[in-house]
């Protein structure tokens, strides 16, 4: 036997046709080293699909998050602020789709005015959510201011109907600080969740504003790792928008309070995002308070820490209180129409920490 019939025989891989030897794709696509077609096919998709998700993962991390700008509207005299929030209340009086509990808070003290306090509510709230806090502090000699959020408190919607990019919301919170300060300027800025985010951002950006005290702030959701955080929010504001069940096993239940949206907008938590990626970066001349609750899954107390750090090294002032996991605090804590509040417990200790920026009900950390 010839050797071209030894190798014929013995792979199955040549043939010879016209002189010219050729491919045997059957016999190959059969052998293929041992491999079946199918499987290397699968690992070529599976490969393709790891590095394209890869490329956008990194280019999504790389890209710039598009921070807003800060645009103050300048100096307000006392007049000028007075019309301004009169404006808001008005607005928010007139249109029918407002929830009569959601419209914005003007709360007056009952005791000589000793400052102004100005509340941001959280994401998907609505005014009420600082009702109890309001009056408390309005005791104690504060006016309280709790604007509405834009597309907030809206009645029969489990969503906002419009969804709030970064800059929508930087104006607001440059807007309602500048008519805070107008009235007083001993003027104090907080809130929850997405509105300590806001507190946060516009007390850096405000230099008259004297304290700021952050209720757990938020800074990316929980369900993605840190280090996708980026990435996410890029994803997110990049994105046609899509409005995601906070607890999809809830969906059939009623929304408690009425006015808590079940559902939040990618394109406006995208914009939170943004503001919180830039806290830390710029010194603050506010006293800042964070508090933290350790029963709050839906905040991550490591990113939070981490950025009481960055606020440090950056020159602030920081205080940092946690509330024990033990009193079981659900994340809306003050919300007086969340059946699982817990008022009583926990606004001494906030009347405290907005009124002096110390409390000795809770050990600081």
């Amino acid at each position: 036997m010839c050797s071209h019939d030894r190798i014929k025989r013995s792979t199955g891989l040549l043939r010879a046709g016209g002189g010219v030897l050729a491919y045997d794709r059957r016999v190959t696509e059969r052998a293929g080293g041992g491999v079946p077609r199918w499987l290397r096919r699968t690992v070529t998709v599976l490969v393709t699909i790891v590095a394209v998700v890869a490329a956008l993962v990194i280019g999504l991390t790389v890209l710039p998050s598009n921070p807003p700008v800060a645009v103050s509207p300048g100096a307000l005299t006392p007049e000028q602020a007075e019309a301004g929030y009169a404006d808001l209340i008005a607005k928010d009086t007139a249109d029918p789709t407002v929830l009569p509990e959601c419209k914005s808070l003007d709360v007056r003290p009952t005791v000589p005015q000793l400052g102004v306090v100005l509340l941001f509510h959280g994401y998907t709230s609505c005014p009420n959510q600082f009702s109890a806090l309001a009056g408390r502090l309005a005791a104690a000699g504060y006016r309280v201011l709790v604007p509405r959020w834009p597309e907030h408190g809206i009645a029969d919607t489990d969503a906002e109907p419009n969804p709030v990019d970064g800059q929508e919301l930087a104006n607001f919170a440059m807007r309602t600080t500048a008519i805070a300060l107008g009235l007083d300027k001993r003027t104090v800025v907080g809130g929850l969740s997405g509105g300590a985010t806001l507190a946060l951002w516009a007390a850096e950006h405000n230099a008259e504003v004297q304290r700021v005290v952050a209720l757990a702030p938020f800074l990316g959701p929980t369900s993605v790792p840190t280090v996708l955080s980026h990435a996410t929010g890029n994803a997110m504001r990049l994105a046609p928008n899509v409005d995601v069940w906070w607890n999809f096993s809830r969906k059939e239940a009623d929304q408690v309070p009425r006015y808590s949206y079940a559902k939040f907008a990618t394109k406006s938590l995208a914009g939170l995002m943004s503001l919180g990626s830039t806290l830390g970066a710029t010194r603050s001349n506010a006293y800042v308070v964070h508090v933290l609750n350790g029963a709050d899954a839906s905040v991550d107390p490591a990113v939070v820490r981490a950025l009481v750090g960055r606020q440090r090294d950056a020159g602030d002032l920081v205080s940092l209180y946690e509330f024990p996991a033990s009193l079981q605090a659900p994340h809306a804590y003050v919300d007086p129409d969340d059946p699982a509040n817990k008022i009583e417990q926990t606004l001494p200790a906030l009347v405290d920490l907005f009124t002096t920026g110390a409390t000795g009900l809770l050990t600081p950390s």
